[in-house]
């Protein structure tokens, strides 16, 4: 296996927020495409050790940052959850990519989000700004937020107090439960969840309505992906969290079959595919590897028509996928 060097560092945004990051390379700097990451909620991007790890180690870099009120970018326990407005969250984001972007100009970019990640990647799909989409080859989504799962979804009256709180009192600390078991199969996965001292649960009002608000604007269309992004979603069919048949059905409408979507659901994995047990979180990361470089073989266009594969749920087809992987580094020219 190839070697892999990890940086540790900061970024300062305009507004002198200062925000973690972490960054996973080859060790021998051939680097055939970039990824950034996007967490999900009560999550950080050291979460992702594994993932990235693995894509690392196929040349493709991965930038990943703590975002506003979440893991080491929390400089006290007043900034916990305050990830700010969707306004706030998608500048952050065009500021960081427009320092990879000015690092090089030649590098495909791919836009990555788990969950609540997901949805605020999906958002930017759509809202990204001129000077920044064209350098953007492909969105990968895992358990995106669109809607959340019958089992996690609040009434509909507590989500209409939620989007009332959300404009008056935007800051208000909503401590969130989050069962570890629907977190991953994985009970050592469990285990750290629980005892995770980055994962303070805590939302706001402005956070936890922002979620819900971007996921709606997607699935209700008013904020719509344009069919001709690249967009690859994987997701588990055991997943408690956010819903996957939700997902299907976002992937259908809006790509239909001249698309360019790919969906592939994991029979009965939970929340976050990346963490799931044993070669599992090997095969979903493979998955993402070789969807890259079949992207990048023939720039935007290589993903000609949408798609729905289903995944085995206990690791089979693993290392099937392995080969697909290796044969399409070998091959991609990104």
């Amino acid at each position: 296996m190839a070697s892999v060097v990890v940086e540790e560092g900061t970024f300062a945004l305009k507004d002198g927020k200062s925000l973690y990051t972490k960054t996973w390379k080859p060790a021998d700097g051939d680097i055939k495409a970039r990824v950034v990451l996007l967490h999900g909620f009560n999550d950080h991007c050291s979460n992702y050790e594994h993932f990235c790890t693995t894509l690392a180690t196929h040349g493709i870099a991965v930038y990943g940052y703590d975002q506003r009120g979440w893991g080491r970018s929390v400089a006290s326990s007043q900034e916990r959850g305050r990830g700010g407005s969707t306004a706030v969250i998608l500048d952050d984001l065009t500021q960081f990519l427009e320092r990879l972007i000015a690092e090089d100009r030649a590098t495909p970019i791919f836009l990555k989000g788990h969950s609540m990640g997901g949805g605020i990647a999906l958002t930017y799909a759509a809202l990204s700004p001129p000077h920044i989409a064209p350098h953007i080859h492909g969105y990968i989504l895992n358990a995106p937020l669109l809607v959340l799962h019958p089992k996690s979804a609040p009434p509909a009256f507590l989500q209409r107090v939620l989007a009332l709180a959300s404009r008056v009192l935007p800051n208000l600390a909503l401590p969130q439960k989050i069962p570890p078991e629907i977190v991953s199969r994985d009970p050592e996965v469990q285990r750290q969840f629980v005892e995770d001292k980055l994962g303070h649960g805590i939302g706001t009002a402005e956070g936890l309505w922002g979620m819900l608000e971007r996921g709606k604007a997607l699935v209700e269309g008013k904020v719509r992906v344009p069919a001709s992004v690249g967009v690859w979603v994987g997701h588990g069919t055991g997943d408690e969290l956010t819903s996957w048949e939700a997902s299907r059905k976002w992937v259908e409408e809006v790509f239909g079959e001249a698309g360019q979507a790919e969906l592939r659901l994991y029979e009965g994995w939970r929340h976050r595919l990346h963490v799931e047990p044993g070669e599992d979180k090997t095969m979903f990361a493979k998955d993402v590897v070789g969807w890259i470089f079949k992207r990048g073989e023939g720039g935007k266009e290589a993903v000609g028509s949408s798609s729905v594969v289903a995944a085995a749920g206990d690791g089979d087809g693993a290392e099937e996928g392995q080969g697909t992987v290796e044969e399409a580094g070998k091959k991609a020219k990104l």
